[in-house]
């Protein structure tokens, strides 16, 4: 294992898999800082400007800051051996490849605002059809167990399990999905952007 030095940041390289349009996918910003920053940023928004996220109440804003930072991992579902691709084993890194075949590579499709707003908005209508508190479920469980992954560092078997309880209840505990989840996609989404941008 060697490092490189990019922008600034000791980076370890190559990885295992490699993008379509760069010997390795440059991270300037790593997961975990992603998933710290939207987080973060989630709830700054919802401490400055409330309306802006619907006046939510403390619980809300706790499952929001939550997906928003799993959320913010998503547009680097372009690039196998991201943080995304390697947080739930070969189910993961199945879809990264092919999403790196249909974007073109790291930082291209899924790094635009036209994946960002369809996405949100793709998402938001999903959460308000006849079956979104089941579309809910799987994004808090899914989500739960991103933030496990990253945070902890524990393995996929053990934060799956563990996700399943803490989706279920995120969705029945907490309440209202179509009231803060959708804000927390798009913040998510968004800082990941905004982070990759200035990095």
């Amino acid at each position: 294992m060697w490092k490189s030095q990019v922008a600034g940041w000791r980076l370890r390289a190559p990885l295992p898999v490699t993008c379509l349009r760069a010997p390795y996918c440059v991270r300037a910003m790593m997961g975990r800082s992603h998933v710290l920053v939207a987080g973060a940023g989630y709830l700054t928004i919802a401490a400055m400007a409330p309306g802006a996220l619907g006046h939510l109440p403390p619980a809300q804003l706790a499952a929001g800051a939550v997906c928003a930072g799993a959320a913010s991992l998503l547009p680097d579902l372009d690039c196998p051996g991201s943080t995304i691709a390697r947080a739930l084993g070969p189910l993961s890194d199945l879809l990264a490849r092919l999403v790196s075949l249909i974007a073109g590579g790291h930082r291209n499709g899924t790094h635009s605002l036209l994946a960002w707003l369809a996405v949100s908005v793709g998402f938001t209508l999903a959460l308000g059809a006849r079956h979104g508190s089941t579309v809910a479920l799987i994004v808090c469980v899914l989500a739960s167990a991103l933030m496990l992954r990253v945070i902890t560092g524990a393995g996929a078997i053990g934060c799956g399990m563990l996700a399943f309880g803490a989706g279920a209840a995120l969705v029945t505990g907490v309440g209202r999905v179509d009231r803060w989840m959708p804000g927390a996609m798009l913040v998510g989404y968004g800082s990941h952007l905004l982070g990759d941008l200035v990095t």
